[in-house]
């Protein structure tokens, strides 16, 4: 279970290609990378919290990729999956429970518990300053390159 923002950059994408395929990924991955960034530490601030392992375990990953002349990048961001731990069995604990399975189980809620959303609220609360993260971070990447040219 996570969040995963795709920004597919119709216009800028071509501007940004103009600087070069290298730099104009470079430069999505870093904006995207920081707008995962803040969603982990929102997320980790708005996490119901028992021992600590669900919030711990929110993590970002961030890909790009390029077709033809178009790039995207996606940031996905919520509790990484534990390969440590032992699989839950029916008497299993919480804690023995892998964090992205028990941070679903609050998310979305169960037959014995109801939901209490914790990633949902944070997107949606976070939305304008996600995409203010966003163009800042390129505005400084491409400002960057237009003074060292």
């Amino acid at each position: 279970m996570e969040v995963k923002v795709d920004v597919r950059l119709n216009g800028i994408g071509e501007k940004l290609e103009q600087l070069g395929p290298k730099l104009a990924r470079r430069a999505l991955r870093r904006a995207v990378g920081a707008v995962g960034d803040m969603w982990v530490e929102e997320m980790q601030g708005k996490v119901p919290v028992g021992e600590g392992d669900l919030r711990d375990s929110i993590k970002k990953k961030v890909s790009t990729s390029k077709r033809g002349n178009a790039i995207s990048a996606q940031v996905a961001v919520g509790p990484a999956w534990d390969a440590k731990k032992k699989k839950a069995g029916k008497s299993a604990q919480q804690s023995d429970q892998q964090p992205a399975v028990y941070g679903g189980i609050l998310e979305f809620g169960s037959k014995k518990m109801s939901a209490k959303p914790w990633m949902r609220p944070v997107f949606d609360a976070t939305a304008d300053k996600a995409v203010q993260i966003l163009a800042d971070t390129l505005r400084e990447d491409l400002d960057e390159v237009v003074r060292s040219n």
